[in-house]
């Protein structure tokens, strides 16, 4: 529910209708923001939405000298002929203001930041709240509201040269490039922190769920060994039992299809499969494929990663003992439209045909294969 918070907040004040507030937020959320007088009273509206198909202008209020009883004003339409006159209460006119600077103090006394005043603008959305600490060291603690702006990624190396260790947090890391989400990961000397993991409403508050002082800096920690090995577009790289389990988790935010064929999961005594995901008409749909059918997937990906050329399927390895429809049926797993990652050689037959994966542009993907 936090979340919903963070895709309201802007570095100005926003004034809206109460019910407008409700319906973003939540009335759990309203509360806790007004008691900690981040959302607060602002009068009356002067003018109201029109909902007339041709319309598109604002109505007039004015007081209504007859009106139905409890419904004090009228709201009036700009056009001639226009609208019906809406007759409307106090409370459907009432406007709240969001406070970014009330905003930015409860996210400091919930992150533990020692910060007052305004949050200094430092670079294009990204504002300095203040100092925290992380493994015993003082810290300075950014919030960037947009880190898919180009400048994003040249703060984040400007940082890397500061005195003081930063923690940048933000609302998502879904347009960022992995290599950079990795590269500033969690104990790192400049580290991206998504707010929607460490803030929760908690007995009426905005509560930090993973404090950021316990927080050790990656030097000072031993690595953990490698539970698989991340295979997409920029590489290969071995991920920790941690890594592999926020993968899991935040595949359906940032991938259309992954899969995960380094854990066998069980089903049932003489059921095991592999387990990954896809994006289908927007939804994301958890998927599982039969071992056959993965491992064919699997070699296809990798074998692609490293070759540009095509691979005809009696050449690859996992199909020795299956026909074309293990083949088939692994990519209508993957993606009922297999033209989105596969691509056919051009003239080749069904008998003979040959495949390499190609995803069209902008498809998010990943493989995570066993560590050899």
């Amino acid at each position: 529910m936090i979340q919903k918070l963070l895709h309201v907040l802007h570095p100005h004040d926003l004034k809206l209708r109460d019910a407008a507030w409700q319906e973003k937020l939540g009335p759990e959320l309203v509360t806790i923001l007004r008691r900690a007088r981040v959302l607060h009273d602002a009068g009356l509206a002067s003018s109201y939405e029109c909902g007339g198909a041709h319309c598109g202008e604002r109505r007039r209020i004015v007081p209504s000298d007859d009106g139905v009883p409890g419904k004090p004003y009228l709201a009036l339409c700009a056009m001639d002929g226009g609208c019906l006159d809406l007759e409307l209460s106090e409370d459907e006119l009432r406007l709240s203001t969001l406070s970014f600077a009330g905003a930015i103090d409860l996210l400091r006394g919930a992150l533990r930041i020692e910060g007052v005043g305004a949050a200094a603008h430092i670079a294009p959305d990204v504002f300095l709240l203040g100092v925290t600490e992380r493994g015993g060291l003082r810290t300075d603690a950014f919030l960037a509201l947009n880190p898919d702006l180009e400048s994003f990624p040249h703060f984040l190396t400007a940082r890397g040269t500061a005195q003081r260790a930063s923690v940048v947090f933000t609302n998502t890391t879904r347009w960022l490039p992995q290599p950079l989400v990795d590269l500033h990961g969690p104990g790192r000397r400049v580290e991206i922190a998504l707010l929607e993991d460490i803030l929760a409403l908690r007995d009426g508050a905005v509560v930090a769920t993973d404090v950021m002082a316990a927080r050790v800096p990656a030097a000072a920690r031993s690595p953990e060994p490698p539970v698989c090995v991340r295979l997409d577009v920029d590489g290969e790289r071995a991920l920790s039992a941690e890594e592999h389990e926020r993968m899991l988790e935040r595949a359906p935010l940032d991938l259309d299809f992954f899969l995960d064929f380094s854990v066998q999961h069980h089903l049932t005594a003489k059921k095991t499969v592999y387990i990954g995901g896809r994006r289908r008409a927007g939804a994301y749909e958890r998927i599982e494929m039969r071992a056959s059918e993965a491992a064919v997937a699997a070699e296809l990906i990798e074998r692609s990663c490293k070759s540009s050329g095509y691979l005809r399927l009696r050449d690859l390895v996992a199909m020795k003992d299956h026909g074309k429809q293990t083949f088939h049926r692994a990519w209508q797993q993957l993606d009922p439209d297999p033209r989105a990652f596969l691509e056919k050689e051009p003239g080749s037959r069904d008998v003979d045909a040959a495949y390499r994966f190609r995803p069209q542009h902008g498809r998010r993907w990943a493989l995570l294969k066993p560590v050899r």
